[in-house]
């Protein structure tokens, strides 16, 4: 997400994140903080490296919950 300019980038940005922490079963915190806790498992590598890693892997698993759910969401049979 870019800077917050408005109230309707607000309510975007809330929304946005309700609908995902809906989907996902998990707050974004939450998720972030596994990822942080994954990226621990790197001992060499410096504090600020395992953050950077750590937001990789945090985009890639929103990445992949968000076509998981395209994918299902594309699969619902069409009511007429």
């Amino acid at each position: 997400f870019g800077p917050i300019k408005s109230r309707v980038d607000l309510e975007i940005r809330r929304s946005t994140l309700e609908s995902y922490e809906r989907y996902s079963s998990a707050t974004t915190r939450s998720t972030a903080l596994q990822c942080l806790e994954e990226a621990s498992f790197f001992k060499k590598k410096t504090w600020i490296k395992k953050v950077e890693i750590s937001k990789e892997m945090l985009k890639h698993k929103v990445q992949q919950r968000m076509r998981r759910a395209i994918d299902e969401t594309n699969k619902m049979p069409v009511l007429a």
